[in-house]
């Protein structure tokens, strides 16, 4: 492979940025703008030469090594990173992924955004905080969110160790989604998604006047998308000097999934409408608010935006998530049972929140994530809860209706009458003499 170095800093200013040429697998060589004649560009006589880019990277685009054009005018519009495509790319986001992990390190330690850098550092994550609905993108709400996960791993420790000591000790589960009392859980899946499916459709064509989207979720600002390439490092340095607790790594893994993992999307991704919502539904007699009651104020109040309308359901139902007796709240009284149990005594909380979040993310993602995610939520509750079959079930039906809803609004489905006969009776709580 050919390797060039290219003289394009300016050796008096502070470097920025260092790449390796070398690295790129496909040969491509780095001109400043596409009109830097190859002269000035010299062979490499070592194994890993490095590039230098100056404040001014964004003027830099890689060009296929051996199709230099110099008479070709490159856009000043940023880069998009298509290689496939011979697109110009920006040098950063090509190289970095293809570099070892200590000169991605090397090549990062800079901050993109000192900035943001500063808000994460300074941010206390026993304040409170409470999103702006109007607000999609939001870089204080994301700094917050960051902190708050970083104490994550502290708790998750002392959780995982207290469920050691109580089962050591003989007392069982103690957490707030654990079954205590003596009842038999059910094997029989309780929803039917395919009814709920046709109830949904349903739902839509009562409302004419309101045509369902998609939605679009909310997702980390830019400055965040920056910041987690290597702000974990900085958290990591800023544990190591005793200035905070251990950092929580991120794994590149989205706003929505993380809040969703964590009980926080009422906090961090508010919609404005969850008052509203909650206010209709504590007009109902205990025991009979059903899932198309939530649903269909949810979808009313958020004018057809799906995303909305199942993230509002969810911040209403998982309000309050770690109080222990979560069950207890005003609202839970007004909830159907959602479950297949012998008595009506097992984690209703749950198998409510647990369904709007996995329905949200089946909406959001393809089937076989959502689906891979929902399951591992479930091996990670069955170590920290107990063996709970009916919040698997429930779970899975989350995902498989958000995936099914999903589908609709693609084909457009929802425009086309019921069958005669469709079955929209979804609850399937016959498997106990009690709710025969």
């Amino acid at each position: 492979m050919v390797s060039w170095k290219l003289d394009l800093c300016n050796r008096e200013s502070a470097l920025s940025d260092i790449v390796s040429i070398n690295s790129i697998k496909t040969g491509y060589a780095c001109f400043n703008n596409g009109k830097v004649p190859p002269k000035t560009a010299r062979k490499s006589e070592q194994p890993h030469d490095f590039v230098c880019l100056d404040k001014c990277r964004e003027e830099l685009s890689l060009i296929p090594a051996g199709r230099f054009d110099p008479s070709r005018q490159v856009s000043e519009s940023p880069l998009v990173n298509v290689v496939e495509s011979d697109s110009y790319l920006n040098a950063m986001d090509a190289t970095l992924p293809m570099l070892p992990p200590v000169m991605q390190a090397v090549a990062g330690a800079r901050d993109p955004d000192p900035a943001f850098t500063r808000l994460v550092a300074n941010t206390d994550p026993q304040t409170e905080f409470l999103g702006d609905p109007s607000r999609s993108v939001d870089p204080e709400g994301d700094a917050h969110l960051i902190r708050r996960l970083d104490t994550v791993p502290v708790k998750l420790t002392q959780a995982l160790w207290q469920v050691v000591k109580d089962k050591i000790s003989g007392k069982g589960f103690n957490s707030p989604g654990a079954v205590t009392k003596p009842i038999a859980i059910g094997r029989e899946k309780p929803i039917k998604v395919d009814a709920l499916l046709n109830k949904m459709v349903k739902i839509i064509q009562d409302h004419p006047h309101i045509t369902p989207t998609l939605g679009e979720e909310h997702k980390w600002s830019p400055q965040a998308k920056k910041y987690n390439r290597w702000g974990f490092l900085h958290r990591l340095g800023a544990f190591i000097t005793g200035k905070q607790g251990p950092p929580a790594p991120l794994l590149g893994r989205s706003k929505l999934f993380l809040s969703l993992a964590c009980g926080w999307t009422r906090t961090y991704l508010p919609t404005g409408k969850e008052d509203q919502l909650e206010n209709h539904l504590m007009k109902f007699d205990d025991r009979s608010v059903k899932l198309e009651d939530v649903l269909g104020e949810s979808y009313r109040l958020n004018e057809g935006n799906l995303y909305k309308t199942l993230l509002t359901a969810e911040n209403v139902l998982a309000k309050d998530v770690y109080c222990p007796d979560r069950d207890q709240q005003p609202l839970q009284k007004k909830l159907e049972y959602l479950r297949n149990d012998s008595e009506p005594e097992g984690d209703n909380f749950g198998a409510w929140y647990h369904f709007m979040g996995a329905s949200l993310y089946g909406l959001m993602r393809s089937a076989p994530v959502a689906k891979a995610v929902v399951l591992t939520e479930a091996a990670g509750s069955f170590f920290l809860e107990g063996p709970d079959r009916q919040e698997t079930h429930i779970n899975v039906a989350g995902a498989d209706f958000g995936s099914g809803l999903r589908k609709i609004i693609r084909d457009e489905a929802w425009k086309k009458p019921l069958p005669a006969g469709a079955d929209t009776a979804y609850m399937n709580l016959n498997e106990f003499p009690r709710q025969a």
